[in-house]
């Protein structure tokens, strides 16, 4: 099975998204023959939190139940946020909590984000969170950046956090593995746009498969390419299978069959 662990309906004001409807995202996800999805609606950034959760149970029965869904908390709007990620805690399709520090401009550490660690530990989800390093030309990335959850980790060993785009891209790469090496609670994905050669090997050498999720960026970005990394990565079948969609269905709790 194919599991898209990181994928985004609806639009943004300032991204241009030819296409973000969830039907063409089913359509492509047939064509690969991906067989469930994770989505968080890009809605919920633009503080539009009921609307989020509406569109979010809209697409997870019109899929057929297949692309699950989790709502983005926003330290900047704690109670509204928060209400709507309690109101779907009892609903199938929702199996994470996302959080993105650099869109919200705190920093990952800040207590504000106690609240939902702590409340993700409560109600037994993992936390989905956007990781990435600082550069010249985007340097907002400076609040997620991998070391910064280092203090949540170890105050919540027993809340697991998957870190979005694997930590962004070269020294935020190794950044993320090395702080995955230490706290057992540390997923990665395979989302961005980079695909160094390699670098699948490298986080499965030193992390093991089974710490790793597949995922795309759809419909910011085209699954395709990030697929091709997986399939060409220099590691097993087995492992190929594992990071493709095994793991996520353990470790989401997605039906192993449709």
């Amino acid at each position: 099975m194919i599991v898209d662990t990181h994928m985004h309906m609806g639009t943004l004001p300032n991204y241009f998204l030819p296409d973000d409807g969830f039907e063409s995202a089913l359509k492509l996800m047939d064509d690969l023959g991906i067989d469930y999805g994770m989505q968080m609606h890009m809605s919920g950034f633009t503080h539009m939190f009921e609307y989020a959760y509406q569109e979010s149970e809209k697409i997870f029965h019109c899929s057929d139940e297949r692309i699950f869904y989790g709502l983005i908390f926003d330290p900047n709007y704690e109670k509204e946020s928060l209400h709507w990620i309690e109101k779907s805690m009892p609903n199938k399709g929702c199996v994470c909590i996302k959080i993105h520090p650099s869109w919200h401009q705190i920093y990952a550490d800040d207590e504000v984000y106690d609240v939902i660690w702590q409340f993700a530990r409560e109600h037994h989800k993992p936390i989905v969170s956007h990781t990435w390093v600082v550069s010249d030309y985007n340097p907002t990335q400076k609040f997620s950046t991998p070391e910064r959850f280092v203090a949540y980790l170890e105050k919540y060993p027993d809340v697991q956090l998957v870190m979005g785009h694997g930590g962004g891209r070269f020294t935020g790469h190794k950044l993320a593995v090395e702080i995955a090496k230490t706290h057992p609670n540390v997923m990665l994905d395979t989302s961005g746009d980079v695909n160094a050669y390699g670098l699948i090997r490298y986080q499965v050498e030193n992390l093991g498969a089974e710490r790793i999720f597949f995922g795309s960026d759809t419909n910011m970005m085209d699954p395709r390419g990030t697929m091709g990394k997986v399939l060409a990565a220099d590691i097993s079948i087995e492992q190929k299978k594992m990071i493709l969609g095994g793991n996520a269905i353990r470790f989401f709790n997605m039906p192993e069959k449709k």
